[in-house]
């Protein structure tokens, strides 16, 4: 019996294999930013994650109307522009991505931004994993606890535990 010759799979024109995976590591899972990001912005950039075929980095086209129609296929129905826009500002406000050319759009080119992942390598050089240094804005929308607010605490935080400041420790307040 002869043998089956080996399974050949298919190559873009980069040399890659077509069908790939994302790879989220528990490191991105369980940071803040990933934690605080809108179903939105998930969803446009898992999108945009799936265009980077491991050596396009840095030079991945992505533009607002990828965005849209995504959002769009997502939500079987029409959505605003405005969302998709949203959706990917907040994707550079917490630092999953990074625009690496501005788009162009006149008469004659029409080219879309070229974006880098902060969490893929680009070329040699490390991920520079930016997201991991987004942190949560107290905006006034959030509970403040009782006894922090602007200009309660007039010492710097010492090193007594959490509980400790407020009987009396560094954090004397105008209610304490």
């Amino acid at each position: 019996m002869a043998k089956k010759p080996p399974h050949k799979r298919k190559l873009n024109d980069f040399g890659c294999r077509t069908a790939g995976f994302i790879k989220l590591d528990h490191g991105l899972l369980k940071s803040d930013a990933w934690q605080h990001l809108s179903p939105d912005a998930t969803t446009v950039l898992l999108d945009l994650w799936s265009r980077h075929n491991g050596l396009n980095n840095g030079t991945i086209g992505y533009a607002q109307r990828a965005a849209h129609e995504c959002l769009c296929r997502a939500y079987g129905r029409q959505v605003s522009r405005r969302r998709a826009t949203a959706a990917l500002q907040e994707i550079q406000d917490k630092g999953f991505a990074v625009v690496t050319k501005d788009s162009t759009f006149t008469l004659k080119t029409k080219l879309a931004r070229e974006w880098r992942l902060t969490a893929e390598k680009v070329g040699d050089n490390s991920p520079t994993r930016d997201f991991k240094h987004w942190k949560i804005q107290n905006t006034g929308t959030e509970r403040v606890p009782h006894g922090h607010r602007e200009g309660a605490c007039n010492d710097k935080p010492t090193t007594q535990n959490r509980h400790d400041r407020h009987r009396g420790g560094a954090c004397n307040g105008p209610d304490r």
